[in-house]
């Protein structure tokens, strides 16, 4: 309505039309220009030829919700390498023009939820592009009639059939959804293992179909990475095999374009030959209004997904020359920078520069402003998809670090080891000089929350792999590449994508705890290793026994250690699984991670102890116990009697101990050969120390009862 009054006045007055014009195609091109700026956000236009060249379909937004489940919290198994795969997918789908929504972990509710808000947002436009992606685990029933995604508080059916079918989300509801969205191709990918039946209608063709005016028919089309009783791999090949079929390997006539029926071949083959016994199930719904299309996919011309952008050295000597001259006070420095580019790019400033600094100068003394401390000034430019960038003037190149965040550019400089953003790099190509964000990081560690995704950047690498664990709202993640923990503070409430510092916490071991109202944690390699574990009190500090490592730990200090504070704990290494401490004439004897002293009986074998504990039927010996009351955690020797007798010679002596109590006063002996039989009329048996005559060194053994 206002672009026609405008003309109308134009028309009305020729000479101000020839002065305003020129005005009106420049509002007319800002408006434009921002429509495209507002749609690659949604979702980038596309248009699908034939091999003529001739238009066979549009696509105006793309839009894909990727789900993932690797934490199950009511008895199926949790797949670490969810997390790592959902980021390569949705830089995949990114690179092809894709708008992404991620859900991670969600309960039935939130699943369910997903989907229809999904549906709600961008399934009722004709010309929309919708992917669905769910990776995580499946189910089928009734011989594979049924099937089911698993959300992550679904019960194991075999234990619970009825509480894992309220919780479990259906194929039929999905193919309901299906058939609800009105966008003409809709592709639903699950890296999960279903039955054929479910969906298929056809067998795949043995020759892919070109592109044709059918393929922009309506379709709703389904792939799952296997088939109903198989069982997907830990470390998925379907997710790795679909990136590479979009990004080109599934073109399988080679005409640009991959299809959802390439696609389907493809990974069918693709993942057959990992011999994984899983096998790929492609299908269309059964629906004839519905399953004539072809979803598609254009191979992008670069692939900036593969590799992140190189720094390259410029190659500019103006530009590098005004980099040096931007931030100098040094009048020669911008005098050169005019006598040698007299016609430069940059004299305009240049010139101003130059008399502001002449002016602050010439001022005296007492009216020169006070000295600001140095703020830090970065620029970049993005030439064909390499960057350069500049730090207070000087170029860095080789050995900077990038990765990608959505459209942005996350730089880190090792030589002053520092981050900066280059906000909005994919679409700014066009060789200008733009300011670069400086993002603060004490110890060169960034992270963020996408949609409770976390990102961890170490040292301008992002880390995949990575153990993780709840502490509280904060999350605890460990590097295993490096061996190294850091705390993403307040976790839970920091859904903002915003990059944020990462706490280092130091442990030289691997090993951290923390004591919460008297409720110990204990993180082993990433891992919380509290259950199941033994503890038992040592005065202040607190030894804790994994059954599943058989290692002890020691928190020192624990009774005065509640702050919930993360500290190193300190490995005590047992080759049996004991350890015993003597502490001012009084033992401590850990057997498994259990305290035993108050249920043991003690005896001396000259400076060593000898101990035997009633409840195991056991004995250990503590070596040098006597001049060892320095209260160190030893591991304690286990002497074997099948019987629960021991006897010793020293000298002309014998000692007999029997159930840990000793024998001497009172017994009687005499010769068998080589033997000596030990008549106890206390216990009204006798016993047989074997080979008695050459058993002179005092060692503990095992006696025969007669």
């Amino acid at each position: 309505m206002h672009f026609f009054i405008i003309i109308f006045m134009l028309e009305k007055n020729a000479w101000f039309f020839n002065r305003a014009k020129k005005f009106f195609f420049l509002s007319l091109i800002v408006f434009l220009t921002a429509g495209i700026q507002a749609t690659q956000q949604r979702g980038i236009e596309l248009l699908i030829k034939d091999k003529t060249g001739k238009k066979v379909g549009f696509y105006h937004q793309s839009h894909a919700l990727i789900i993932g489940v690797s934490d199950y919290t009511a008895g199926w198994p949790d797949i670490e390498s969810i997390p790592d795969e959902i980021k390569k997918i949705k830089r995949a789908l990114i690179d092809h023009g894709f708008d992404t929504r991620i859900v991670m972990n969600p309960t039935n509710k939130e699943l369910f939820q997903a989907f229809t808000k999904f549906i709600n947002h961008y399934g009722y436009n004709r010309e929309n592009r919708l992917l669905v992606f769910f990776s995580g685990h499946g189910y089928s029933r009734l011989g594979g009639k049924k099937g089911y995604l698993v959300p992550a508080d679904a019960p194991d059916p075999r234990r619970d059939e009825v509480g894992f079918l309220r919780k479990s989300l259906s194929m039929g509801q999905i193919l309901t959804w299906s058939r609800q969205i009105e966008s003409k191709h809709a592709l639903f990918l699950f890296d999960s293992c279903f039955s054929g039946t479910i969906f298929k209608t056809r067998s795949l063709p043995e020759h892919p179909p070109h592109i044709t005016d059918i393929t922009s028919r309506s379709i709703r089309q389904f792939i799952s990475a296997g088939s109903a009783g198989e069982e997907v791999p830990a470390q998925s090949v379907f997710t790795p095999s679909f990136i590479r079929g979009i990004n080109g390997k599934a073109d399988l006539n080679r005409d640009g374009y991959v299809t959802g029926t390439e696609l389907g071949i493809f990974l069918h083959d693709s993942v057959l030959n990992y011999k994984t016994r899983q096998t790929p199930q492609y299908g269309k719904i059964k629906d004839p209004d519905l399953d004539e299309g072809d979803f598609v996919f254009k191979i992008p011309d670069k692939l900036a997904s593969q590799t992140s952008p190189t720094a390259i050295t410029a190659n500019d000597p103006e530009l590098d020359c005004w980099m040096l001259v931007k931030n100098s006070d040094n009048i020669s420095d911008i005098q050169y920078y005019i006598k040698n580019y007299p016609n430069g790019k940059y004299i305009i400033p240049a010139r101003l520069k130059l008399q502001q600094v002449s002016r602050q100068q010439q001022l005296p003394k007492t009216d020169l402003p006070r000295v600001q401390k140095e703020k830090l000034s970065a620029e970049w430019v993005n030439q064909d998809g390499n960057y350069w960038i500049y730090v207070n003037g000087k170029p860095y190149s080789r050995g900077t670090r990038s990765e990608w965040i959505d459209n942005d550019l996350l730089v880190y400089i090792p030589d002053i080891t520092k981050y900066f953003l280059m906000e909005d790099y994919k679409f700014r190509s066009d060789n200008t000089l733009r300011p670069a964000k400086p993002v603060y990081s004490p110890n060169t560690a960034l992270w963020r929350n996408e949609n409770g995704l976390f990102w961890l950047y170490v040292e301008g690498r992002s880390n995949s792999n990575i153990k993780s664990e709840y502490a509280g709202d904060d999350v605890l993640a460990y590097v295993p590449a490096l061996k190294k923990y850091y705390l993403l503070k307040d976790y839970r409430h920091r859904a903002d994508n915003t990059l944020r510092p990462a706490q280092y916490i130091h442990t030289p071991n691997q090993t951290l705890w923390r004591n919460k109202e008297d409720l110990f944690w204990l993180y082993i390699n990433g891992k919380s290793g509290q259950t199941g574990a033994r503890n038992a009190w040592i005065n202040n500090d607190l030894l804790v026994f994994v059954p599943e490592s058989k290692k002890y730990y020691l928190l020192e200090n624990y009774k005065n250690l509640d702050d919930n504070t993360f500290r190193p704990a300190k490995e005590i290494s047992s080759p049996n699984n004991t350890l015993w401490a003597n502490e001012k004439g009084k033992y401590w004897l850990f057997v498994n991670g259990s305290a035993h002293q108050k249920e043991s009986i003690s005896i001396w074998v000259g400076d060593d102890l000898l101990v035997y504990v009633r409840s195991l039927k056991q004995y250990f010996l503590m070596k040098g116990y006597k001049n060892r009351g320095d209260r160190i955690l030893t591991p304690a020797q286990q002497i074997v009697s099948p019987n629960g007798t021991l006897w010793r010679r020293k000298g002309k002596r014998y000692w007999l101990i029997v159930d840990g109590k000793a024998y001497h006063v009172g017994s009687s002996s005499e010769w068998k050969g080589n033997d000596l039989i030990v008549h106890v009329p206390e216990l009204n048996r006798s016993y047989r120390f074997k080979d008695y005559k050459n058993r002179n060194d005092n060692t503990l053994r095992p006696a025969v009862i007669n």
